[in-house]
């Protein structure tokens, strides 16, 4: 099972079941991808449609949650089982697609079919 869009940067560990494989240069690209994307449409919006004001609470509100994501992503990312390798080096096969919510089962797909 991997996870990550547009390439898939991480996916369970082979050595054991909590453990994460970590593709460094797929979550720079999707971290870029994404950084761009929104970059995009803030400055699209902000100047062709109307001008974005934020007011200073939402905007410290903002930065408390994202360092509470960031902290929480780096204790993530310190455990020692977890796998970081700079590219895949081996192929994959797309069995099935999609989105689940984190709280959803999510069936392995069959490799038989």
């Amino acid at each position: 099972m991997m996870m990550g869009f547009p390439l898939a940067f991480v996916s369970d560990g082979w050595h054991t079941s909590m453990s994460l494989q970590i593709f460094i240069l797929e979550l720079i690209f999707d971290f870029l991808f994404y950084f761009l994307i929104w970059f995009l449409l803030v400055i699209l919006i902000d100047r062709c449609l109307v001008q974005i004001k934020i007011a200073k609470i939402l905007t410290g509100i903002l930065w408390i949650l994202s360092t509470i994501t960031f902290v929480f992503a780096v204790w993530i990312a310190s455990f020692p089982e977890q796998i970081f390798e700079m590219k895949r080096d081996w192929n994959m096969q797309v069995l099935a697609t999609g989105y689940k919510l984190t709280w959803k089962h999510q069936d392995r797909p069959d490799f038989n079919k």
